[in-house]
């Protein structure tokens, strides 16, 4: 399904340039060269630069469900992949016995 996805949104030009990381020939070592040579041209310009660095490694763990599911919607992602969203549930299992199944209403697969 990542493979479908990442076609389809590479297909619709959906994805800004900068995005790097998860992309096929976009690596996060091109992303920081980029962003080096921006401050090196910054400093031999004479001008003030400024980063801001997140770590967002753990972000898909909180995204909510159903404003995810209107992000794929506007983009045209339908079907399929917004069901795997929407009908997922949960349980714990502790020795012999388990929980009753719980919606899952954030986080992505």
């Amino acid at each position: 399904m990542y493979k479908r996805l990442v076609v389809f949104l590479e297909k619709h030009n959906t994805l800004n340039e900068n995005q790097f990381g998860f992309r096929k020939n976009r690596s996060t070592t091109q992303a920081i060269l980029l962003i080096v040579d921006k401050i090196q041209r910054a400093i031999e310009e004479k001008k003030i630069s400024c980063g801001l660095f997140l770590d967002l490694s753990k972000a898909f763990d909180t995204v909510d469900h159903s404003i995810l599911l209107k992000k794929l919607d506007y983009y045209g992602v339908r079907g399929t992949a917004n069901d795997w969203l929407s009908n997922r549930k949960q349980f714990v299992t502790l020795g012999c016995t388990s929980s009753t199944q719980q919606p899952v209403t954030c986080g992505v697969p």
